[in-house]
């Protein structure tokens, strides 16, 4: 009896990747790779597979198998959505800061500029990207920022 690779345990309960695999199937057949992750339940825990169906061509170019492929990649993508959350909220705290908050390179480019830094300076965080922080608006002289840039200025520190 010919067995349906959508009719897997590994498809069981899940009918939107079930779904999704039959439709893959039928692209794969006309020659196209199909990949997608797939959540799926495995020895009781949630199991994201990296899943892709490649078509296997012979001499004359037509599709004879189709080659199905898995790995799990749930600790990669959880780690992936942790790190997506930690940089919102990194990016959160900066641009709520009340404080100029500026992320410079070590050869003096801004890369990154909070919404204080833009009122303080009276510009853009696009016309700040890339500008040296010793190029930057001087504004009001006795302001820290100011003051930090002419010390790095004057340090003799490379620009």
């Amino acid at each position: 009896e010919n067995a349906y690779i959508w009719d897997s345990p590994q498809f069981e309960g899940n009918e939107e990747s079930r779904d999704w695999v039959r439709r893959a199937v039928a692209e794969a057949a006309t020659g196209r790779l199909m990949r997608a992750d797939i959540t799926t339940m495995a020895s009781g825990r949630r199991v994201i597979l990296d899943y892709s169906l490649k078509p296997i061509f012979d001499e004359t170019g037509a599709v004879t198998m189709i080659a199905a492929e898995s790995r799990d990649v749930t600790d990669l993508r959880d780690a992936k959505a942790r790190l997506a959350e930690a940089e919102n909220l990194y990016r959160t705290l900066f641009d709520s800061s009340f404080q100029a908050l500026v992320l410079v390179s070590p050869q003096g480019d801004i890369l990154l500029a909070n919404r204080a830094t833009e009122e303080l300076s009276g510009l853009s965080d696009v016309e700040l990207l890339g500008r040296k922080i010793w190029d930057c608006p001087q504004g009001d002289s006795h302001h820290p920022l100011i003051i930090w840039v002419r010390t790095v200025r004057s340090s003799g520190i490379s620009r």
